[in-house]
């Protein structure tokens, strides 16, 4: 895995645009933000409400241990996110880096990649960090329940990122195509016939 500084290089491997990929439309990157903040705020409140009912079950140093835990969520998001890749971590071709002037982590891989697969890895961290551990809750005792359930909601609220971009690649990519990223930008192509290696 390549580590980066800063937002995501172009690619090293593969120029989708001078081969005439199609290039996946995308609204303005300020209004997908402003849409990825918007669908936040609930999951927010959410959470502010199970902490609160937290307070009334936990003893004060579990209580702190769920706080503290909202800090490795974004690098357990993202590391899911590398995990669905279903490509060695080891792989020159998987990279991941931050960008902080815009307060951004991100994972990408280097090469063309079957179009579900992309959408498998896009989902991925709502499945495995938000669904499935709903159905642990009812097992848990009420504070635990609480617990987990703020921590559930701040990760659903990081999947609100995630989101426009799932939505973009399901409506505008046909099924059979491969995607490949060149910087930020994202492209597909159905003609493409991967290398094996």
């Amino acid at each position: 895995m390549k580590f980066f500084l800063g937002p995501i290089p172009r690619s090293m491997t593969f120029d989708a645009e001078a081969a005439g990929w199609t290039p996946l439309r995308s609204p303005p990157s300020e209004r997908i933000a402003v849409l990825a903040t918007v669908g936040m705020i609930p999951w927010f409140l959410l959470a502010g409400k199970a902490m609160g009912a937290a307070v009334d079950h936990l003893l004060t140093l579990p209580l702190l241990a769920f706080a503290a835990s909202t800090l490795l969520l974004v690098p357990l998001h993202e590391a899911v996110h590398a995990l669905a890749y279903r490509q060695p971590l080891g792989s020159p071709h998987l990279w991941t880096g931050i960008w902080l002037r815009r307060g951004i982590w991100y994972v990408l891989y280097d090469a063309p990649l079957p179009r579900d697969r992309v959408l498998f890895m896009l989902i991925a961290p709502a499945i495995c960090l938000s669904l499935l551990p709903l159905l642990a809750l009812p097992f848990l005792s009420p504070g635990l329940r609480y617990g987990g359930l703020y921590l559930i909601c701040i990760q659903a609220s990081l999947c609100m990122a995630d989101l426009p971009s799932a939505v973009r690649v399901l409506r505008q990519i046909p099924k059979q195509a491969f995607v490949h990223n060149q910087g930020w930008n994202t492209y597909w192509s159905t003609q493409y016939e991967p290398q094996e290696t």
